[in-house]
């Protein structure tokens, strides 16, 4: 009994040693990175010995369980690998943020730009497409393509033909955003304009790219009314290898491309070669294509602080379009089945046709702007940097377009002003009859036709117009950061492209204006709430209200003017009692129809377009109707609103 006694309590005593050696843990924290406090997104974090381990969320965030005493193992790709010990007791532990250091080596290798803005920290609207996402939605498509589900962009194909795609942003078209490739500016310098079709094949070369939404304090360029979009080309890949690839697709699709890649040799050399060509039929009648794309990058690793890369790429490309003044209305594009069987009636092209057989399209454009630049990164150290870029640019090609002697410049086109087919030029099965034209220029040498100032003109009446674009860009771009603070970036910029700097007074001010609750808006980040004192508004009081209209304006009948005033109150309640949403507490909405009565606009009808149009709902749209009739009956007459 007293062996047995002994035997019971030995198993008890190693039964709660092994509980209390085996006791968990459950371990919170966030890793962040220890420069810009960006949480670290998809970071490892492992229990060293073990395989077991988790991932950190899209904010950071992990939870792990870990015996006492057990360590954990965070790892993260550009990042010094980091160890922590779990020395204290009880049943859950909260570690706080975690900083981890980014590897200097890796960070030399990364970056050949001047400067990337960083999500939540850099005081701009920004989004960043990334190298999965590139290639996840690539496919056939064209860059701007791409870039059409970031918000606030607009990506549209006008003319229908390979790189016609364009690329508004908050509804800006190109010459109001800044185009740049690592950094370097892109716009023309007559107009500043952007033509996607001079870089058909950057997405082939592109790394990530950069959206910058509004004018705002630009990380990346000179800023420009409606943003910016920094497109950052392929780097030295820190592994050797290549591959070739063959896609085909709809449309006569056809793409071969192929990329080798030297990993970073002992000497801290390394390059990167790629080269593609595309060619496509087409969705659009007459608007096939052929492209190619070019690209190299060579750079020189001196030591963790210096860098040295040279990068060159093209794209030159022919293409055929459907342009504006040849886009049908929609009825005549129902017209137009006759000529397209089965096919989409959408994909007539009106200057699609022949030429003694050959295949022609009037509207044609054929270009090849390579870049070459220079860029050299200094980590003077963990705060500052001197990133520097010499760039070439040496653009040459054409636009081919149909003209004409007065009579004719309009007869190239193949619809009239109206949207209708213009039928002077057209065969049976409608193609544009390009023999036509030729016959038409050679019977006019031997019964020559009077034109505008020329009289018995024995000339051709119509030819083919070549517009040539040559030029021959040069610049200096460099860019000095250095960290001040832990939210606070002071940059000097010099800027040799043409732009002039302008230099804000010591005294000036500036006011920003925020509708917190309402959609599409976010809060605040720290860097930006950080450079204002802030005004909280209280909501508007019918007084107020009544006190505003009267300033805004003076001739208003006091007795309409409490009318509007009611009105938007009552509006307002049914908004905070859930009847209606806040789209239809509009106070611009309602100055506005105001404005509108004033000039003369009945009054239902401008507090429609001011205020109740804005609402898409139906059940909406009559309750608000309903709170306009109760209190503007339908017979008042504008003349008595105003004094």
């Amino acid at each position: 009994m007293k062996k047995h006694l002994i035997h019971f309590l030995l198993v008890a005593v190693l039964s709660i040693c092994s509980a209390a050696a085996f006791a968990q843990t459950t371990v919170r924290g966030q890793l962040v990175d220890s420069e810009t406090g960006e949480p670290l997104v998809g970071a490892a974090v492992m229990i060293e010995g073990t395989s077991q381990g988790t991932v950190t969320d899209i904010d950071g965030y992990f939870k792990q369980d870990v015996a006492q005493g057990g360590t954990l193992l965070f790892k993260y790709v550009g990042f010094k690998d980091l160890k922590k010990k779990i020395t204290q007791k009880g049943a859950s532990v909260d570690l706080g943020a975690i900083q981890m250091e980014p590897d200097a080596v890796v960070l030399k290798d990364v970056v050949i730009t001047s400067s990337v803005a960083v999500a939540r920290k850099t005081p701009v609207a920004v989004s960043t497409v990334n190298p999965i996402s590139i290639e996840d939605k690539i496919g056939s498509q064209e860059l701007p393509q791409i870039l059409k589900s970031t918000p606030g962009v607009y990506a549209s194909n006008e003319g229908g033909g390979y790189g016609d795609s364009n690329i508004k942003i908050r509804g800006f078209k190109s010459e109001y955003v800044a185009m740049m490739i690592n950094g370097v500016p892109m716009n023309g310098m007559e107009n500043q304009k952007v033509y996607m079709s001079n870089w058909g094949g950057l997405i082939d070369v592109a790394s990530s790219i950069q959206i910058q939404r509004g004018l705002g304090a630009s990380k990346v360029s000179t800023p420009s009314v409606g943003g910016s979009q920094n497109i950052i080309t392929k780097t030295t890949d820190a592994k050797m290898g290549g591959f070739i690839s063959y896609g085909m697709g709809n449309d006569g699709y056809n793409k071969v491309m192929f990329s080798v890649s030297s990993g970073l040799t002992k000497d801290g050399w390394a390059f990167t070669l790629l080269g593609a060509r595309d060619s496509r039929d087409g969705y659009i009648q007459g608007t096939e294509s052929e492209a190619y794309t070019w690209f190299m990058s060579v750079a020189k690793r001196f030591n963790d602080n210096h860098q040295l890369s040279f990068t060159a790429f093209g794209a030159p490309q022919w293409h055929n379009q459907r342009s504006m003044p040849n886009g049908l209305s929609i009825k005549e594009y129902q017209r137009v089945k006759q000529w397209m069987g089965e096919e989409s009636p959408y994909r007539y092209n009106s200057t699609f046709g022949y030429r003694n057989g050959q295949v022609m399209n009037s509207s044609r454009n054929e270009y090849h702007k390579p870049q070459m630049s220079l860029n050299h990164l200094w980590q003077i150290d963990h705060k500052s940097s001197l990133s520097t870029a010499a760039y070439m640019s040496i653009g040459t090609g054409a636009g081919y377009s149909g003209t004409g002697v007065t009579g004719y410049s309009s007869s190239w086109y193949g619809t009239g002003s109206d949207g209708t087919v213009n039928t002077q030029f057209r065969c049976p099965d409608g193609t544009f009859d390009y023999d036509a034209v030729d016959k038409l220029n050679a019977d006019n040498y031997t019964n020559p036709v009077n034109v505008s100032g020329m009289p018995n003109y024995n000339g051709s009446l119509m030819i083919m117009n070549k517009a040539s674009n040559d030029h021959f860009w040069t610049g200096l771009i460099s860019t000095y950061t250095t960290k001040l603070g832990d939210y606070f970036d002071f940059r000097r910029v010099i800027d040799v492209p043409g732009y002039d700097r302008i230099e804000v007074a010591d005294d000036t001010r500036f006011i920003a204006t925020m509708n917190y609750n309402y959609a599409g808006t976010r809060e605040l980040n720290e860097a930006l709430a950080s450079r204002f004192v802030v005004i909280q508004m209280p909501p508007l009081a019918k007084e107020d209200l009544e006190r505003l209209l009267k300033d805004q304006f003076p001739s208003l009948v006091t007795k309409y003017n409490k009318q509007f005033a009611l009105l938007f109150n009552e509006l307002q309640k049914k908004c905070e009692n859930g009847e209606l949403t806040e789209k239809a507490l509009d106070l611009r909405g309602l100055i506005d129809a105001i404005s509108l009565i004033k000039k003369g606009i009945p009054i239902r009808d401008a507090l429609d377009l001011g205020i109740t149009n804005k609402i898409f709902d139906s059940y909406e749209k009559e309750l608000i109707r309903d709170v306009i009739a109760s209190r503007f009956p339908l017979k008042l007459h504008n003349t008595e609103v105003f004094e």
